[in-house]
C-alpha cells in the first residue's frame, strides 16, 4: 500500500524495490498494477545488497510518474500500487523468509521508509499411493496397499477417504480392511490391506481401483489411483467365462449326488441359459455340498448375453471328475429338502434371487 504522512495524493511519483530471497521464493508475476506506470515491472539479481538483507538475493523494480500533470496517483490514500505472487519452493517444508521493501526514488522534499514482512511457512505434505498398478492370482490371500507423504508430518495424524470402483465386487471378490488410510504424526507412510476372495468361478480379469480422495491436511498426489489386476486362477471343465452381473440367483445343498454317489470334490457343476450359454459353475470342495450362483442378462447390454432371463428353464450339467464324463443333471441328484422345500420339475431362473431346482421326477 502506498501512503504519505501529509495525505499529499498529487506528487510526481515514486520508484520502489521489492526485495526475496529466491531460494525460498520463485517469483511468479506483478498484477493489479496502478495507472501511470514507467515501465514493465523488472526482476533482477541484487548484487549490491540494496537492502542490507544477506539473505536476499533478488528483487523487483517498480517506478510510476505522472510527467504530466504531477498528480500521482490521484486517488484516496492508501492506496495500493499493484500485486505481487510469489511460489514457495517445492522443497520448502517449514521455514520463515523476509521480503523487504525500499524507495529508489521520491518527490522533492520527501523520503521513502523502507519496511519489511516476515512470512511463515507452513506447507502441506503431499500423499499418494507407493505404486500405481499391480497384478496379483485370485489366490494370492491378503496383500497390502501403502500410501506415502512427501515428508514425515508432525501436526496431527492424516485421515485421506478412498473411493473403490472397478469390475471386482467388494464383499464376493474381496474384503479391505478400511476404506480410508491414517498416516500417524511422526510416521511417513501406512497402509490398508485387500483380502482376495478365491472363488472357483472362472471369470475374466477383474479390477479393483483405489482412489485417494481430497483430506484437509495433505495435498493429493500422482498416483492417487492404485489398480489391481486379479487374473483368473480356476481351470476346470466347463471353462468359459462367467459375467458376473447385478442379477442372480443362488442354489445350495449338501448331498448332490452323481449316479447314487455322494459327489466328490474336484467334481463341477455348470449351469446354461436356454440359449447355452454358460451363466453359473461351481467345482465341489466338500463331498455332496454345493453353492451355486447363476447370473442374470444385463438388460442394458442388448447385443451381449451373459445369462438367463426371469423365468427361464436352466439346464445343468455335471463333471464326474473321476470318471471325465458329462451329463445332464436328472432330478434324483438333488435331495427335496436342499431345495428350499420346492417340488417342481424345472429349474426356474427367479426375479426373487432364489433359485428353484427340480426335485422328484
Amino acid at each position: 500500500m502506498y501512503d504519505v504522512t501529509d495525505n499529499d495524493n498529487t506528487l510526481p511519483g515514486i520508484g520502489i524495490r521489492v526485495h526475496y530471497d529466491s531460494s525460498r521464493l520463485s517469483y511468479i508475476n506483478c498484477t493489479d498494477i496502478a495507472p501511470f506506470q514507467v515501465s514493465a515491472p523488472l526482476e533482477k539479481e541484487d548484487p549490491m545488497n540494496s537492502d542490507s538483507d544477506s539473505n536476499t538475493d533478488r528483487m523487483i523494480i517498480l517506478a510510476w510518474a505522472d510527467t504530466e500533470y504531477g498528480n500521482f496517483p490521484g486517488q484516496e490514500l492508501p492506496y495500493k500500487l499493484g500485486d505481487i505472487t510469489f511460489q514457495v519452493r517445492h522443497d520448502i517444508t517449514s521455514a520463515s523468509t523476509r521480503i523487504n521493501t525500499g524507495i529508489t526514488s521520491a518527490a522533492p522534499g520527501y523520503y521513502g521508509a523502507s519496511s519489511s514482512a516476515t512470512i511463515n511457512i507452513s506447507t502441506m505434505p503431499t500423499i499418494s499411493w507407493i505404486s500405481a498398478t499391480q497384478s496379483l492370482s485370485e489366490n494370492a490371500g491378503s496383500i497390502q496397499i501403502s500410501a506415502q507423504l512427501s515428508y514425515v508430518s508432525t501436526d496431527q495424524d492424516i485421515t485421506v477417504p478412498i473411493t473403490v470402483s472397478g469390475t471386482a465386487d467388494l464383499l464376493t471378490d474381496y474384503t479391505m480392511s478400511n476404506q480410508y488410510i491414517v498416516i500417524p504424526s511422526g510416521e511417513q507412510k501406512a497402509a490398508i490391506t485387500i483380502s482376495l476372495i478365491d472363488d472357483l468361478l472362472i471369470e475374466k480379469e477383474e479390477t479393483i481401483v483405489l482412489t485417494l480422495g481430497n483430506t484437509d491436511n495433505a495435498i493429493i498426489d500422482s498416483p492417487e489411483t492404485h489398480i489391481i489386476t486379479i487374473e483368473n486362477n480356476d481351470y476346470g471343465h466347463f471353462t468359459t467365462p462367467i459375467i458376473k452381473t447385478p442379477y442372480s440367483v443362488s442354489f445350495y445343498g449338501d448331498d448332490f449326488r452323481i449316479n447314487g454317489v455322494s459327489a466328490s470334490i474336484g467334481d463341477e457343476i455348470g449351469v446354461f441359459d436356454p440359449d447355452g450359454v454358460l451363466c453359473g459353475r461351481t467345482i465341489i470342495g466338500s463331498s455332496g455340498v454345493y453353492v451355486l450362483i447363476v447370473y442374470g442378462d444385463e438388460s442394458i447390454t442388448e447385443i451381449d448375453d451373459e445369462g438367463a432371463v426371469v423365468n427361464d428353464v436352466l439346464t445343468f450339467k455335471v463333471w464326474d471328475l473321476s470318471r471325465n464324463s458329462e451329463q445332464i443333471v436328472s432330478s434324483h441328484m438333488f435331495i427335496p429338502q436342499d431345495m428350499f422345500g420346492f417340488f417342481l420339475h424345472v429349474p426356474i431362473f427367479r426375479q426373487d434371487g432364489l433359485g428353484i431346482l427340480m426335485a422328484g421326477d
